[in-house]
């Protein structure tokens, strides 16, 4: 929660801080599993919609946080083209929630200038092409810190093992 609210102070940090407090959940997920991971990540998302100023950046944990949780359930098909067909469809599903929480609930206004920043006229919601490059390079960070996950959980869960037996 703390790297939350210090990230909304820096414009980069609407997208990494959200994804370093995913990290932080995996010591939870791996000492008392998925049902506490998933309470903890349910209060930090309501915390972060109360307290963080920067609304883009709570909502950016609410509609990723929960996938700790239930990247293992994911983690079990067995073909890997499916697996990853998988993980972009819940990241497409995720950004589009996001996407339209921004606009509907926040109410930010529908500009742009230039070919670029123009809103694309038959989409669902006001995106333009920078919009889309930013949700493709999105998706290719998703999969890279999907791939981290393993290494992140068992790196934090050694440590914070040796700080709880230490007390």
């Amino acid at each position: 929660m703390v790297e939350m609210l210090i990230g909304s102070l820096l414009w980069v940090g609407i997208y990494a801080v959200p994804l370093l407090s995913i990290w932080t959940l995996l010591p939870v997920l791996k000492l008392y599993g998925r049902k506490a991971s998933f309470t903890a990540y349910v209060a930090v998302a309501v915390l972060a919609l109360i307290l963080v100023p920067d609304r883009e950046l709570s909502l950016f944990y609410c509609c990723f946080g929960w996938w700790p949780a239930v990247r293992p359930s994911v983690q079990k098909i067995h073909n890997k083209k499916l697996r990853l067909l998988a993980k972009l469809l819940i990241y497409i599903a995720a950004v589009s929630l996001m996407l339209w929480a921004v606009f509907k609930i926040l109410g930010i206004p529908e500009e742009g200038t230039g070919w670029l920043l123009k809103p694309i006229s038959w989409m669902p919601l006001p995106l333009s092409v920078a919009d889309l490059l930013i949700i493709a390079a999105g998706a290719l960070l998703f999969l890279f810190c999907d791939v981290t996950l393993d290494g992140m959980a068992d790196a934090i869960t050694k440590r914070v093992g040796k700080l709880m037996r230490l007390r």
